[in-house]
C-alpha cells in the first residue's frame, strides 16, 4: 500500500500547480490593468475570460511535463484536470456559482486536451 503512494510524484503536481496559480493571478491583474485603461468590447472580454482557465491549465501541464521523466501527455492531462477542478470546485464554493455535470465535462475535455499538449511541448522543452 504505501508503494502506491511513493510511486506518485505528487510534489510535481503541487509545484506546477501554484506557479500556474500565480502566473494566472499575474495574468489577470494585468489584464484587468490594460480593462481598465483600454476597455474592451464585450466579445473580446468573453472571449478572453472564457480561455484564461485553459491557458492556465496549459501552463500546469507544461511545467509538470518539463519536470517529469515520463510521458508528457499523461502527465500534463493530470496535471491540467487536477488545477481545473481545483478551480471549479473553489468556484462552486465560494462564489456560489451552479454545479453542472455538463458544464465540468465541457470544462474538463477542453482542460485535457490543453493539459496534454501543454505535458507535451513541456516534456520536449528540456
Amino acid at each position: 500500500m504505501n508503494y502506491i503512494f511513493s510511486s506518485i510524484p505528487l510534489k510535481k503536481y503541487i509545484r506546477a500547480f501554484f506557479l500556474a496559480f500565480v502566473i494566472t493571478v499575474v495574468f489577470q491583474a494585468l489584464l484587468s490593468i490594460a480593462f481598465s485603461f483600454f476597455p474592451p468590447n464585450d466579445k473580446a472580454f468573453g472571449i478572453i475570460c472564457t480561455l484564461s482557465p485553459y491557458l492556465a491549465a496549459f501552463l500546469a501541464a507544461f511545467f509538470s511535463g518539463y519536470s517529469g521523466e515520463r510521458s508528457g501527455a499523461v502527465t500534463g492531462l493530470v496535471a491540467s484536470d487536477i488545477f481545473i477542478m481545483i478551480l471549479f470546485f473553489a468556484g462552486v464554493i465560494f462564489f456560489k456559482s451552479p454545479f453542472s455535470f455538463n458544464i465540468m465535462l465541457k470544462t474538463l475535455s477542453l482542460s485535457s486536451l490543453c493539459g496534454i499538449c501543454g505535458g507535451m511541448i513541456g516534456i520536449n522543452c528540456k
